[in-house]
């Protein structure tokens, strides 16, 4: 039985550095280059990207904050989810998490991505030109 135990034990500490290293990609991704210029550069027409509903959204204080809130929760609760599942629960998460990066593609997003609003520090009209024609 303690070979039982130690498989399981395993299968729980993947499942853990699993939700750990999608937390420290998601994070990653919030402070890269990239996501900071598209930030300044839709604060400029009072917009934001909201990356979990891959929109562009009127900008709020505090939308930024509670949307890293709710990624954390999430991920959080599929981390605590995948432990207590352990293989099973690593091998979930891992399917649903390359499902949702991988197959769930967002047009809107690839079109942002790709714009010039990621590439160089854009003026107030020539953001919402590229917004209107990404949107269109």
């Amino acid at each position: 039985m303690p070979e039982l135990a130690f498989i399981i034990l395993i299968g729980s500490g993947l499942s853990l550095v699993a939700g750990v290293i999608i937390y420290l990609t998601e994070l990653r991704k919030y402070k890269s280059s990239e996501f900071l210029l598209l930030e300044k550069n839709l604060r400029q027409i009072n917009k934001r990207w909201d990356d979990l509903n891959k929109s562009i959204d009127d900008y709020t204080i505090g939308g930024k904050s509670a949307e890293a809130d709710r990624q954390i929760n999430t991920i959080l609760i599929f981390t605590g989810v995948a432990i207590l599942l352990s293989w099973l629960g690593f091998f979930f998460y891992l399917l649903i998490y390359i499902s949702i990066k991988k197959l769930g593609r967002n047009r809107l997003s690839d079109k942002v991505f790709d714009s010039t609003l990621v590439q160089k520090e854009l003026s107030a009209a020539e953001v919402q030109s590229v917004v209107a024609e990404i949107t269109a």
